[in-house]
């Protein structure tokens, strides 16, 4: 008899990302510099450093300066470094989100303690009489995906003779030691320690849990930097995560306006310079909008002389920092309108481009390629960008310097998205920020002509989670349906 399973037919739709171990090498641990793990590049990338102060301030927020005692106490296992919380800080703004997830053994919680009566401090509060602290690297947007790193530094406080530290890679497996004196805890009253994982020679990033043990019931020492509240507690570097693993990579701005199906358009057709029934703007602001902008995605006769109206592009611009979008020239004589960026008058311009169907309805959409021009990004590294998926989660650049946006009087970058080495329509945002008080403008900047200012290609909108499901089980239920009529209607041979 004849039948079919809907699941050969709803898995793959359902499965789309496959996972892969982090590292399938045979690593081993070696020691290595602190320092260097703080100060070098690995693949480019800058090493990610953590002051357990910030994150678990002393004095806690509405408490009193604690010393020679808790801090606070956290059941296990502690997030406060991937979601920082103001519950736990008087830091503001929050910290950075980090990929690190601590869990204690003694008493099922993670402590922080203060055991210096100067500075003020809080460091996390080392095992004892054979029970354990272990830290743990995930991803710093969704700690359900598990992390690894090649290298990593902690420092110690009040250390006798007991602590024993081992590593792990993300199947759980134990890495072995180059030499067994790298598994000891440095002794002393303030020390650190650093490690770097390695196979044939080569860095690896292979630790994905790092478990500190001791031996003795009664002594009292700290994982962290115990005297001293200017250095930083931990320190690695070489991280990654769990495939499927999207990364953001460079591509010229010609590569994306080029690509099949690609958008490229100016601002200036949709918010003009001049402004319907005003002269031009000459070094100035040419119109200011309310966030969000949607100039761009509903083209109005009240913001563009250009007849016939543009097309609409599935494109929103947003700054929740200012509430507001203001589109400027500051290119005397050419009457241009950019999209203004930096610090302006006491405000910090957060500037994100949303993509979203052009057709209405608020249903977001992803591309896999965008680019952008710019002008007088004077301060090498001022202008930060980050990208993000429908979900929210970040997409993290595959180098460091693909964060930034170059020193450029005028110029262009253009990124791509990639997963397993295939282009894929994950950004739906992008957002710029600035580290100072530069002003900066996105958009061609001397030409009123012929650059385009924003492109973007691999354009496609993306059903919501609840509408992906209700999808999923009507498919499944057309499926049974279908198998059941069948298995009815056939004949058993003769």
């Amino acid at each position: 008899m004849r039948y079919c399973n809907p699941l050969i037919i709803l898995v793959p739709i359902i499965v789309t990302m496959a996972t892969a171990a982090l590292s399938t090498a045979a690593p081993v641990i070696s020691s290595y510099s602190f320092a260097d793990i703080e100060s070098e590049l690995v693949n480019g990338q800058n090493a990610t450093t953590v002051k357990y102060e910030e994150y678990v301030s002393n004095p806690q927020p509405g408490g009193s300066v604690i010393t020679a005692g808790v801090v606070a106490s956290f059941a296990n296992p502690f997030t406060g470094f991937v979601s920082p919380s103001a519950d736990n800080t008087v830091v503001i703004p929050l910290p950075d989100s980090v990929g690190v997830v601590a869990e204690g053994s003694t008493g099922d919680s993670v402590s922080f303690e203060d055991w210096a009566s100067s500075p003020v401090l809080s460091d996390i509060r080392g095992p004892n009489g054979g029970n354990t602290v272990t830290f743990k690297f995930v991803h710093p947007v969704d700690p359900s995906v598990k992390g690894a790193v090649s290298r990593v530094g902690f420092r110690f406080g009040s250390v006798g003779g007991g602590p024993t530290v081992a590593f792990y890679d993300p199947d759980d497996n134990l890495i072995a030691l180059d030499t067994p004196g790298v598994g000891n805890v440095p002794t002393g009253g303030n020390v650190n320690a650093g490690y770097i994982a390695e196979d044939g020679g080569s860095e690896v990033s292979a630790i994905h849990k790092v478990v500190f043990t001791e031996t003795h019931a009664s002594d009292v020492w700290l994982i962290g930097s115990f005297t001293d509240s200017s250095t930083n507690d931990i320190a690695y570097n070489g991280f990654t995560y769990e495939a499927p693993n999207p990364r953001i990579e460079d591509m010229s701005f010609s590569d994306v306006q080029g690509a099949p199906g690609a958008t490229a358009f100016r601002f200036d057709r949709y918010v003009s310079n001049p402004q319907p029934g005003s002269g031009p703007v000459d070094q100035g602001t040419v119109k200011l909008f309310t966030s969000p902008c949607e100039a761009l995605i509903s083209p109005d006769a009240a913001y563009t002389e250009v007849t016939p109206l543009p097309d609409p592009v599935g494109v929103v611009v947003s700054d929740p920092t200012s509430g507001e979008v203001r589109f400027d020239d500051w290119r005397g004589g050419h009457y241009l309108s950019e999209v203004l960026g930096g610090y302006t008058s006491d405000i910090d311009r957060s500037i994100t481009f949303s993509f979203m169907d052009p057709t209405g309805g608020g249903h977001k959409a992803a591309v896999s390629r965008v680019a952008f021009r710019f002008g007088s990004t004077k301060e090498s590294n001022n202008v930060n960008v980050k990208f993000y998926d429908v979900w929210g989660h970040e997409i993290i650049p595959l180098t460091a310097d693909l964060a930034h946006i170059p020193e450029m009087i005028e110029g262009s970058r253009g990124f791509i998205a990639m997963q397993d080495g295939v282009e894929a329509s994950l950004i739906h945002k992008v957002v710029f920020t600035s580290n100072d008080n530069d002003i900066w403008l996105i958009g061609s900047f001397r030409d009123s002509d012929t650059l385009m200012d924003m492109a973007f290609a691999g354009f496609q909108n993306v059903p919501e989670p609840s509408t992906l499901v209700l999808c999923l089980v009507g498919g499944l239920g057309l499926l049974l349906v279908g198998c059941r009529r069948r298995r009815k209607t056939e004949k058993p041979a003769a």
